[in-house]
């Protein structure tokens, strides 16, 4: 998570930055801008990291199901067979 974090606020600190310039801002309200951006961009990593963690449980949790249902019919299929 700390890995998400980081890059979050790292893409905007620099996306806030250069936005800040580029509108031909003062090196000083960039700066502040840009920490605002920094800790915006770190949440808005971090609620992403919570989706696509859930996304990975709900996938997995359905792929266990399908393989027990799929295993529970070979062996029902065994025993009608004898």
């Amino acid at each position: 998570m700390k890995f998400f974090l980081l890059i979050g606020g790292l893409c905007g600190l620099v996306l806030t930055l250069v936005a800040s310039l580029h509108a031909g801002n003062a090196l000083s309200y960039a700066l502040r801008d840009a920490s605002i951006g920094c800790c915006v961009g770190a949440l808005i990593f971090r609620g992403l990291h919570f989706v696509v963690l859930g996304s990975i449980r709900d996938h997995v949790a359905l792929l266990a199901t399908r393989a027990k249902a799929q295993h529970e019919a070979q062996h029902e299929a065994q025993s009608k067979e004898n």
